[in-house]
């Protein structure tokens, strides 16, 4: 039992570093050009092998926004956030990103759902360099054709209430 207590003592810090990596500071960080097309690289990789068809890596999170960069190579589920507006920017790649419209048997908790697709909306292209921004309540999915895939930066931003 002493041996066990030792074991937890000497884990608890980093407990708790690791749950505080999840939010941190808001301060000034650069990702040059080259780091994130060496970072798309592996995300592109990692999309077509994972089951989801997504490559993400979250480059900062803050208390106030969150982004990162994403790579899709299939289908996506719609999606929709309380208090979240998501500002995309297409980096390469190619699909169709439809926005409105209500999630077709959307499931969830706390104003984020998720289902297989959206009812309504309008699609619209999205190639590299459109911008995209999705304001909170508002459903949008990615629309992603065989032979199609976009990387994007995705860049997430939590509404103050009242706002």
């Amino acid at each position: 039992m002493k041996l066990f207590m030792f074991f937890v003592a000497l884990a608890a810090p980093f407990v708790v570093v690791t749950a505080q990596e999840s939010v941190e500071p808001n301060r000034t960080q650069i990702f040059s050009a080259e780091d994130l097309i060496r970072l798309e690289a592996t995300l592109i990789e990692e999309s077509h092998a994972a089951e989801s068809k997504l490559g993400r890596k979250d480059l900062m999170a803050t208390s106030i926004h969150r982004f990162g960069l994403r790579h899709r190579s299939g289908p996506a589920p719609a999606e929709q956030h309380a208090d979240v507006t998501d500002l995309i920017i297409v980096r390469s790649g190619g699909a169709a990103i439809r926005i409105g419209g209500e999630i077709a048997a959307p499931r969830g908790a706390d104003g984020e759902l998720r289902g297989g697709s959206i009812v309504g909306g309008q699609t619209y292209p999205a190639r590299p360099g459109d911008m995209f921004n999705v304001p909170p309540h508002v459903a949008h999915q990615w629309i992603i054709e065989p032979g199609e895939s976009i990387s994007f930066l995705n860049i997430k931003v939590k509404e103050k209430p009242g706002s």
